[in-house]
């Protein structure tokens, strides 16, 4: 069986497609991260926190206060 010899280059190759790898990595976090840093972004997504608390206090109260002032 012959010994596998592997050309000249393939580590600079292999290393390329290693840090091309990791910055696609890093980019996507930082994107998110980007979002964030925008004062109307972080309002809108609190506004939608407080929109969705409001909404689960109003389905309790719907269910479990209606009921018993029905009866």
């Amino acid at each position: 069986m012959t010994e596998f010899k592997p050309s000249d280059d393939f580590e600079s190759k292999v290393m390329k497609r290693i840090f091309l790898y990791e910055e696609r990595k890093k980019s996507k976090i930082f994107v998110l991260k980007r979002l964030l840093d925008y004062k109307s972004i972080r309002y809108a997504i609190s506004a939608g926190g407080v929109f969705l608390a409001l909404n689960n206090i109003y389905i309790l109260f719907i269910y479990f206060f209606i009921p018993i002032a029905c009866k």
